[in-house]
Parts: C-alpha cells; structure tokens; sequence
C-alpha cells in the first residue's frame, strides 16, 4: 500500500529546516568554541612567563636527577687531586734517588769497612750526601783499623778523626762524613 503524504508544506518545511537549523547551529557553535580555545592556548603559549615556568620546571627536575651524582664527582675529583700529589711525589723521589746513593747501600759499604766487634748506634744519610754515624768501637787496636779502612776506602771526600782516646775502652764515635760524588 501507498503511504499517504500530507501536502501541507508550510509544516513539512518547518519540519525539514528546522533539524537544518539544529546541526548547523551546532556546528556553528562548535567551530566558535575551538575557534576560541585555539585563540586562548594560543596566547597562553605566546606568553613569556609560560615558557619561564615551563622551562623552570624542566630545570628543578634535571638538577634533581643530577643531585644524585655530586657526591661522585667530589669523589672523582678528590681521585684526581691525590693521583696529582702522587705523581708530584713519585717524580720528587725519582730526583732525589737520581742525585742521591740508596742508604741501604751506603750503610752495607760501611759496615764492610768496620772492624769486627765495632757497632754502628746510628746512621742518616742526609739530602747532600753526607753521612752521619755513630758507631762504637772496642778498643785502641780496632780504632786504628777503623781509621785506616774509612781513610783508604774512597768512599769519603775527607776522612779525618781529629781526638781519640788511646785507653783500652769502648770509643763512642760521632762523625759526619761526606760522600764522594759519583760522575
């Protein structure tokens, strides 16, 4: 069957346009609202204090991530600075053994040249060669020896024992000598 159509077209126009209306108000509407956000974050991120707070934000967390690391570069700069003071050492005692004898040598020298029953208290072998010895001798005849080894040796610019005791009694000897230099 046939449907009937009303043919009142005032009221079907009304009907028709009236839904037009409606999306096209809609749309309208719409388009002026994202038309007027657009316009707002716009402005908002054209201002200047914006992009202060933004970037300040940015800033706070990267330092808080790096907080984390101060303490190991404090460390790795103490690292530093001691390494630098070894080197400033090493390179110091690299000069001084260069220019110096090694006491240990030295003292080896001497005590081939003591008599036997001789005892050496003390001995230092000082930045510019020379030596300063304490020894302890037994008597006059071992005296003699002692005096004789040192003075013949070569070891010694100078050797000279200015008083001695010639009693059969221990001598108690306290003598600076100076090294010959090595060329």
């Amino acid at each position: 069957m046939k449907e009937k159509k009303q043919f009142n077209y005032a009221q079907r126009w009304r009907i028709e346009h009236s839904g037009i209306n409606r999306s096209t108000h809609k749309r309208k509407t719409s388009i002026y609202f994202l038309t007027l956000i657009g316009v707002f974050v716009a402005a908002l991120l054209a201002s200047p204090w914006i992009w202060q707070f933004i970037l300040t934000y940015q800033l706070n967390t990267i330092e808080q991530k790096i907080a984390v690391y101060h303490d190991v570069a404090s460390t790795l700069e103490e690292v530093d600075s001691v390494k630098d003071e070894i080197t400033k050492m090493n390179n110091f005692l690299g000069i001084a053994q260069t220019k110096s004898k090694k006491p240990w040598e030295v003292l080896t020298q001497i005590n081939r040249l003591l008599p036997s029953g001789t005892v050496v208290t003390s001995f230092s072998l000082q930045a510019d060669n020379s030596i300063q010895i304490n020894v302890d001798v037994p008597g006059p005849v071992d005296l003699a020896k002692f005096w004789m080894n040192f003075r013949d040796s070569g070891l010694f610019t100078d050797f000279d024992m200015k008083t001695v005791s010639l009693t059969d009694q221990v001598q108690h000897l306290s003598l600076t000598l100076e090294l010959k230099q090595e060329n």
